[in-house]
């Protein structure tokens, strides 16, 4: 199961619930045979409108994705998400809307048979990629409308494509399993590996402000391959491995705001949690803002950052899937002295995408729907 409640036959019961009654009328059963059905759904809870009673607290933007892997978008009070029909079978096309919900989903992709995913937007524009049968493009639309144009073609894989301004950046796979950041420059044509696609380093986990990206590097020590966060100027040309306080064992997504380059790293092996850690664009002030080890530590996979807040998606090992157990969403301030739930959902919250200030937009499987939901600011602390 990938969303949804505790269990699976909680989610095949409550989505069964209108299939059954209404295979038991196509079958011709009789209205006191019908109404014997119908109580024994009532009996466990699973009545019309029974998801108004799960104590949900996020805001829904966009039901009945039905998609999954395929990431979110937001930024600038936007957000873009993949969408499939009831049955996951139809190509998924790219849909983008306002983060307050104001307004009605625009379909921004071309039904073309392609499969478009993994959606950014700032707010300006929307970015995507579209999987066909001879390749993989990068696609590129303004929120305000216009023609659909293609940035980047690529015959391997894309992945983690993020937009600020005029600048795009992805992870592209090369043909002998590497991957390499790249960017594209929309208003000057520009294309580049932030590596330059040089077959001893591999680059992954790209996040970009301004014009400046961030990324996870693979590259050779003195003795062995090291791992390390590096920051590339696009202005200047210039690049900056940033400090480490130890020797990192594992990297995970990384994030850049107005003032800090935030990164998820693992130091401590076999544990398994992440340490949030931070620093300044020049490298200084560096800092761990959420623990590896010791209370509060985080089994962290992914993170995404406004100026105002970041977010840490979490996930506890467990040997089943039970409500403390699934992924939740856990929003820091920048300097880590307040951390809170973002909600108090029951159902698993994936795929987070920070938009403004303390709003978050997210995947959520409380209702046993993949649905694309919103807080603007986090619930506390769920007790």
């Amino acid at each position: 199961m990938e969303f949804g409640l505790a269990t699976v036959d909680e989610r095949a019961d409550r989505t069964g619930r209108a299939a059954t009654i209404a295979a038991a009328r196509e079958l011709g059963v009789t209205a006191k045979q019908l109404n014997v059905v119908k109580r024994a759904f009532a009996a466990h809870g699973i009545v019309p409108g029974w998801e108004q009673a799960l104590g949900v607290d996020s805001d829904k933007l966009f039901g009945k994705l039905n998609t999954a892997g395929t990431g979110i978008g937001a930024g600038g009070g936007w957000w873009a998400a993949s969408k499939s029909n009831d049955d996951g079978s139809e190509p998924y096309s790219v849909y983008a809307g306002r983060t307050d919900g104001r307004g009605a989903p625009r379909l921004f992709s071309p039904n073309d048979g392609r499969y478009h995913v993994y959606p950014a937007t700032d707010g300006k524009t929307v970015v995507w990629a579209a999987f066909g049968d001879t390749g993989i493009d990068i696609l590129q639309r303004p929120i305000a409308g216009g023609p659909v144009k293609t940035v980047w073609s690529s015959f391997t894989g894309i992945q983690g494509l993020r937009v600020d301004g005029d600048l795009v950046v992805f992870t592209e796979s090369d043909p002998f399993g590497s991957r390499h950041v790249g960017y594209v420059n929309t208003r000057t044509g520009k294309q580049a590996y932030v590596d330059g696609g040089r077959y001893h380093l591999s680059t992954a986990v790209g996040s970009v402000k301004g014009s400046t990206i961030a990324y996870g590097k693979l590259y050779p020590g003195e003795e062995e391959y090291e791992l390390g966060v590096e920051v590339f100027d696009v202005t200047t040309g210039k690049t900056r491995l940033l400090p480490q306080s130890g020797r990192p064992q594992a990297l995970g997504q990384t994030a850049v705001t107005k003032d800090s380059v935030l990164w998820l790293v693992d130091e401590v092996e076999g544990r398994g949690q992440f340490a949030v850690r931070r620093a300044g664009h020049d490298g200084t002030g560096l800092e761990d803002i959420s623990p590896e080890t010791g209370d509060g530590a985080l089994f962290a996979y992914d993170l995404t950052a406004s100026d105002e807040a970041v977010t840490v998606s979490a996930q506890v090992p467990d040997t089943t899937y039970r409500n403390e157990t699934l992924s939740k969403l856990w929003q820091l301030t920048p300097d880590g002295s307040r951390v809170q739930r973002v909600s108090c959902n029951r159902g698993e919250q994936s795929y987070a995408a920070a938009d403004s200030g303390r709003r978050v937009v997210w995947i959520d499987g409380t209702t046993g729907w993949t649905d694309l939901v919103t807080r603007e600011r986090p619930a506390g602390d769920c007790g």
